[in-house]
């Protein structure tokens, strides 16, 4: 199970071809695109997860704490592919794509949390 960069070209190459499959257009499906839009895909769903998860403090932060939290740790991972892991490539993309999936995973935590929010006021306010 140990990271390649094998492992990572197929899994891009699927993803793109997961993505014609649906009808997305071929130019937005080369496995450059392909890559940046899994990198932000799969790090979107950490910060609702978290929240859903009730976790003590992560149900409370904002957008701008998942942002720096999913900064942080892909900065970190991609840290350690640069000084660990010689055959994968640590890249600034990477970063920004993981950072980018943290905002919108945030953005959606607090979205939710606002409908959550004004809705028990208005059922409160009719006095059910």
């Amino acid at each position: 199970m140990a990271p390649t960069p094998q492992l990572a070209t197929a899994s891009v190459q699927w993803f793109s071809e997961a993505l014609r499959s649906v009808g997305v257009p071929e130019g937005l499906t080369t496995p450059a695109r392909a890559e940046l839009v899994a990198n932000v895909l799969v790090v979107t769903p950490l910060p609702v997860l978290a929240a859903a998860a009730r976790l003590r403090r992560a149900g409370r932060w904002g957008w701008r704490h998942w942002t720096a939290w999913a900064f942080v740790a892909s900065l970190s991972v991609e840290a350690v592919q640069a000084l660990v892991l010689p055959a994968r490539s640590a890249t600034h993309v990477d970063v920004v794509a993981n950072t980018t999936g943290g905002l919108l995973g945030g953005v959606l935590v607090t979205l939710a949390r606002s409908a959550w929010v004004r809705r028990r006021r208005d059922v409160r306010g009719r006095g059910l």
